[in-house]
């Protein structure tokens, strides 16, 4: 069976704040997932790390996963799930650098390249 969550991820809306690319791939049975975000003139490179698929019952469609990216001034949480052609993708953006800039919450579509 192939692994529903695999590809390469585009988001609909070109003019996001967030991401704007998820690659999804498999490696000795592990997840990834690597993001790239809306920043100027070109897309920032978030990293890979790992995609935590959750509740994977016997129609995958229903699954949920998880990615958390940590920066410095940043960590940013995010939550997917498949629906019908589309991957969802919720953003949650927590700042901890103390510059007084509020959270963030997102969501965002992307469609398999």
């Amino acid at each position: 069976m192939t692994n529903p969550w695999v590809g390469e991820w585009t988001n609909v809306d070109s003019h996001t704040r967030d991401v704007t690319k998820l690659i999804v791939t498999v490696r000795a049975n592990r997840v990834f997932g690597h993001g790239y975000g809306a920043c100027k003139p070109q897309d920032c490179d978030w990293g890979e790390v790992s995609l935590n698929i959750c509740e994977m019952p016997t129609d995958q469609t229903q699954a949920k996963a998880i990615a958390i990216w940590e920066k410095d001034f940043k960590d940013r949480i995010m939550t997917l799930h498949l629906e019908d052609d589309a991957l969802i993708a919720e953003s949650y953006n927590v700042f901890k650098d103390n510059s007084g800039r509020p959270n963030r919450l997102s969501r965002d579509v992307l469609f398999r390249k």
